[in-house]
């Protein structure tokens, strides 16, 4: 969880404990993991949304982006046979036995 949003988190987490039957609540806590770059439990937050309000435009929207979003992400690591590290730092099997930090850190900013 980003330190920014702790603040945010923590009214929500109380505003749940309070009204637990509002959806509004469920789908504001979802966009805040959006935000944090936590699909996992964004996509809980919102299948809480539809038992509360089946049907509901807006979360359905949002799950169907965050689906399409993690397809594109297993095809990506599917296509191309590297290994991603944190920070897009990239390095390619042919470099990982030469053990050369150099040139891992120069492929580290090209585009996949």
């Amino acid at each position: 969880m980003q330190s920014k949003f702790k603040d945010s988190f923590d009214a929500i987490i109380k505003a749940s404990t309070l009204k637990p039957d509002l959806c509004e609540i469920w789908f504001n806590l979802g966009i805040l993991y959006e935000k944090c770059n936590q699909p996992e439990e964004a996509n809980i937050a919102f299948q809480k949304v539809l038992e509360l309000q089946p049907g509901h435009a807006e979360t359905l929207n949002r799950i169907m982006m965050l689906s399409q979003q993690q397809h594109q992400e297993q095809e990506l690591v599917m296509k191309h046979p590297f290994y991603c590290v944190s920070n897009s730092l990239v390095i390619l099997r042919k470099y990982w036995s030469q053990d050369s930090y150099e040139r891992c850190v120069a492929i580290q900013n090209q585009p996949f």
